[in-house]
C-alpha cells in the first residue's frame, strides 16, 4: 500500500543512460555514500578532516575514495582553501554539494530540521532546477510550451484541492471567476492615445465574489464554475481556498483562459467594466456532474449567478425538487440573448435579484416588473437601486422600499455580490426576507467604500451596529 504521508522527491539524473546507471550504482554500492552525505551542509562547506574525524570506524583511505567517487559523479564539489594551522597557513580539501547533490541529501534529512527560509530557497532553487531542464527536452518527451504551462498549473491547482478538506457546504454558488485590472484615467491626448494610472489588480468574478463574501460572513459556501489552467487560474484558486471557500466541485479546464476584466474607475466611484472573452474564455461548465448535484443536494440554499443556461436549469430542478432556497441573479447578456430561456427558470419559484439596468431591459422588450416575473413564477423580486438601496416586491405582501446611509463610494463593482451573499448569509440562518434584505442593504452600502469587489466585508457584529441607518418604507 502506498502511504499517504511520502516526501515528494524528485531526482533528476543524467540524460545519458550509462551515466546514469553509473551514478546510480556508485551512490548506493556502499553505506558510506549516504552517511558522508549526513554530514554535509546544505548551504555550506564542510572540510575532509572533518569528515575523516567523524567516519573514524573507517580508513582513512575508504572515506577518502568515497569522496572521489561522489565528485565524479557529480554530488559533491571539491575546493581548495587556505586554512590557518598555527603559524603556518596550510591547503585543505573542503567539499560543498552540487545541485544535485542538493536533491541526494534532502531524501536523508527531516526537513522540518532545515532552517525554514534556507529550505524554501533551496527548493525554490532545484524546483527551477527541474522545470529548466523538462524545457531543454520537451522535445523528447513531447510537450509544447504551452502544454507544459497548462500541465504545470492543473497539478499545482489540483494538488492543492486534494490538501484542503471541505468543511461541509451550507450555501452553493454557482457562477464565473474572473481577475478585475482596475485602472483610472489620468490624461487624454489629441488622437488615439490615453493614458491610465493602474490601481492594481483583484480577485473578482461574481460567482466567485458571492462565495467569498459568504465565507467570511460564516457561512460555508462551495463554488461551483469553470477555472482555466493559467496562472491567473492558479491564484484564483488558491485565493479562494485561503478564504475557506470549498473547491471540491470546481471545473478546471486545462483548454481555457482566465476571463479578465478591465474596470475604468471614475473620480466618482463609478465603474465602467470591460470584459475581454473569446471562445476559450472559461466561462460556465457546459453541465452538472455527480459532485456538485450532491453538494446541492446537502446544501441549504443555491445561488445561481452567470452560468450556463442548461447548467442552471439542472441545478434549479435539483434544487427546488429537494426544498432548498434558490436565489436567482441572472447576468445581463443573458437576458438579453436568451431571454425566453432564461425567463423560464423562474418556475422554480427563487427569489430574484435585478438591477436598474436588467429590470429596464426586461422593460424594453414588454414585461412588467414584477408582475410579469410573478407570472413566470418568481416567489420574491428585488430590485437594487445602486446609492438609492433596493426596492422588495412579494407576490402577496406588497413592497418595501430600502433606503441606505450616504457614503462615499470609490468603487461599485461587487456591491451587488455583497447583497446577495449577505442575503443568503442571513436567510439561511433563520431571518425572514425583509429583515435580510436590511441587512444587505447595509453591507452593500458600505462595500463600495474601498477599491475591489471583496475588499469590505462587514463583520457581522459591525453590520448589527448599521442596520439602523437604513431606513424602511411601505411603498
Amino acid at each position: 500500500m502506498v502511504k499517504e504521508d511520502l516526501w515528494p522527491t524528485i531526482m533528476p539524473l543524467p540524460l545519458d543512460p550509462s551515466e546514469r546507471l553509473s551514478l546510480l550504482r556508485t551512490l548506493f554500492s556502499r553505506s558510506i555514500m549516504f552517511e558522508i552525505l549526513g554530514l554535509m551542509d546544505l548551504d555550506g562547506m564542510v572540510c575532509q578532516t572533518d569528515i575523516v574525524n567523524s567516519l573514524s570506524r573507517y580508513s582513512n583511505r575508504t572515506v577518502i575514495y568515497a569522496l572521489k567517487d561522489l565528485v565524479k559523479i557529480g554530488i559533491l564539489r571539491e575546493h581548495v582553501v587556505i586554512k590557518q594551522s598555527g603559524e603556518r597557513r596550510v591547503r585543505a580539501k573542503c567539499y560543498t554539494l552540487t545541485d544535485l547533490g542538493k536533491w541526494f541529501y534532502l531524501l536523508l534529512v527531516n526537513p522540518l530540521c532545515v532552517d525554514r527560509d534556507l529550505l524554501k530557497s533551496t527548493v525554490e532553487g532545484l524546483f527551477g532546477d527541474v522545470i529548466h531542464k523538462v524545457i531543454m527536452y520537451r522535445d523528447i518527451v513531447c510537450l509544447t510550451g504551452r502544454d507544459l504551462s497548462k500541465m504545470l498549473c492543473k497539478k499545482i491547482m489540483e494538488s492543492y484541492i486534494r490538501q484542503h478538506k471541505s468543511r461541509g457546504t451550507t450555501v452553493v454558488t454557482l457562477g464565473s471567476i474572473a481577475i478585475d485590472h482596475y485602472v483610472r484615467q489620468r490624461k487624454s491626448l489629441r488622437g488615439t492615445i490615453s493614458y491610465y494610472e493602474y490601481l492594481g489588480s483583484f480577485p473578482g468574478g461574481s460567482g466567485a465574489n458571492v462565495a467569498v463574501a459568504l465565507s467570511r460572513l460564516g457561512t460555508a459556501a462551495c463554488f461551483y464554475g469553470k477555472v482555466a489552467t493559467d496562472m491567473y487560474g492558479v491564484e484564483l484558486l488558491i485565493d479562494l481556498l485561503e478564504e475557506g471557500v470549498s473547491v471540491d466541485c470546481v471545473e478546471i479546464d486545462k483548454d481555457s483562459n482566465t476571463i479578465e476584466t478591465i474596470v475604468f474607475l471614475s473620480d466618482s466611484g463609478r465603474s465602467n467594466i470591460l470584459c475581454m472573452i473569446n471562445d476559450r474564455s472559461a466561462l460556465s461548465p457546459d453541465k452538472l456532474d455527480d459532485r456538485v448535484v450532491e453538494y446541492i443536494s446537502s446544501s441549504k440554499a443555491i445561488y445561481v449567478g452567470e452560468v450556463f443556461y442548461e447548467v442552471a436549469l439542472k441545478a434549479m430542478e435539483i434544487a427546488y425538487s429537494s426544498g432548498k432556497l434558490i436565489v436567482y441573479r441572472p447576468l445581463e447578456y443573458a437576458l438579453d440573448t436568451m431571454m425566453k430561456q432564461y425567463l423560464s427558470l423562474l418556475k422554480y419559484s427563487p427569489i430574484v435579484i435585478l438591477n436598474r439596468d436588467k429590470a429596464s431591459l426586461l422593460t424594453d422588450r414588454g414585461l412588467s416588473i414584477p408582475s410579469s416575473l410573478f407570472e413566470l413564477g418568481a416567489s420574491y423580486v428585488i430590485l437594487t437601486l445602486d446609492s438609492d438601496g433596493a426596492v422588495v416586491y412579494g407576490r402577496s405582501s406588497g413592497s418595501v422600499r430600502y433606503r441606505p446611509p450616504s457614503v462615499k463610494t470609490v468603487d461599485t463593482v461587487g456591491a451587488g455580490d455583497m447583497f446577495s451573499a449577505t442575503l443568503l448569509h442571513m436567510l439561511v440562518n433563520g431571518y425572514d426576507l425583509y429583515e435580510a434584505v436590511k441587512y444587505s442593504v447595509a453591507a452593500a452600502t458600505y462595500s463600495v467604500t474601498s477599491i475591489g469587489p471583496r475588499t469590505r466585508v462587514l463583520p457581522m457584529r459591525e453590520l448589527e451596529e448599521r442596520i439602523g441607518s437604513v431606513v424602511v418604507e411601505r411603498v
